[in-house]
């Protein structure tokens, strides 16, 4: 696949609806690695401090659901990352 052999992300889905079996959002293919890697890291410093301090302050079902979504967000750009990295090593 011509997105994997160049560093580029391939898709990868997240956010399931249960109810009629699909994702909701999706990370890019063709996004350049580095970035999504980059992008990731950023959202993962950012949540880590929000829950922190919601773990100190008392967490809201609002602050949970965002560093959920944010969690799911951060696994689909690494699986996304993930995928090209693998495919690029193949022989």
């Amino acid at each position: 696949m011509k997105n994997e052999a160049n560093g580029l992300t391939i898709r990868s889905t997240f956010g399931i609806v249960p109810c009629i079996d699909n994702y909701l959002f999706e990370v890019r293919a063709g996004i350049d690695a580095n970035l999504a890697t980059s992008k990731a890291a950023c959202l993962a410093e950012s949540i880590e401090d929000i829950a922190t301090q919601a773990v100190q302050d008392g967490m809201t079902p609002e602050v949970a659901y965002l560093v959920a979504f944010a969690a799911d967000a951060i696994g689909a750009l690494m699986t996304s990352v993930d995928g090209a990295c693998k495919r690029t090593e193949r022989p």
